[in-house]
């Protein structure tokens, strides 16, 4: 699990320079239905969820600067991350 979810944050990253963040992220919300709702009991369910589960985490970053604006990213990705947390 742990090698799809740092592949799925490096394969979600390209993805995301290509369609753009928000479908990016509707495309790893699909991915993460699918993968809970017909494949959660089989291995291949569970590390096709963590692959979208790494995309997450590589593109909460930048979408938080999409949204607030670059100039304090650190402090409202520290928001957004402790809130995730929580």
């Amino acid at each position: 699990m742990s090698l799809f979810n740092g592949v799925g944050r490096l394969a979600w990253g390209g993805v995301s320079d290509r369609l753009g963040r928000t479908r990016t992220l509707l495309a790893m919300c699909a991915c993460s239905v699918f993968a809970c709702v017909f494949l959660l009991r089989p291995a291949t369910g569970l590390c096709l969820a963590a692959f979208a589960y790494g995309g997450y985490l590589a593109l909460m970053p930048s979408l938080t600067a999409d949204y607030y604006g670059p100039k304090h990213v650190g402090a409202n990705y520290g928001l957004v991350f402790t809130a995730w947390g929580l």
